[in-house]
């Protein structure tokens, strides 16, 4: 299942090079999971659409925007690239796939599930 907390927290790597650009880090986490979401601690939407990944059993990554110095700069590209004002975002192998609603969506229809996002 995802991570518990942030890489920024968790990974070396992502740390130290914390000072390039964040479109930088960005397009390098796009790289490196296949699914990958970016949350607010608070937010209900965020919230359900990790329980989604964990009931269909599908590995992501999460960060919680809101809990990260850079949440605010974050939020702005995230903002940005996806044309949303409100988390989660929802990247799934590099590309914008949309929030919670279009996730639950997507495991309806079958487009989404664990062979096609492990």
């Amino acid at each position: 299942m995802g991570c518990q907390c942030s890489a920024f927290d968790k990974n070396e790597e992502i740390r130290t090079s914390i000072n390039e650009p964040l479109i930088d880090i960005i397009k390098s986490q796009f790289e490196e999971y296949k699914v990958l979401v970016y949350s607010k601690s608070d937010c209900e939407d965020s919230q359900k659409v990790k329980n989604v990944f964990r009931q269909n059993n599908v590995t992501f990554e999460y960060f919680e925007v809101d809990n990260m110095s850079e949440g605010p700069q974050l939020m702005t590209i995230l903002q940005k690239i996806t044309s949303r004002t409100n988390p989660p975002f929802v990247f799934i192998k590099g590309k914008f796939y949309g929030s919670s609603k279009e996730v639950s969506d997507g495991f309806a229809r079958g487009e989404l599930n664990k062979a096609n996002l492990s």
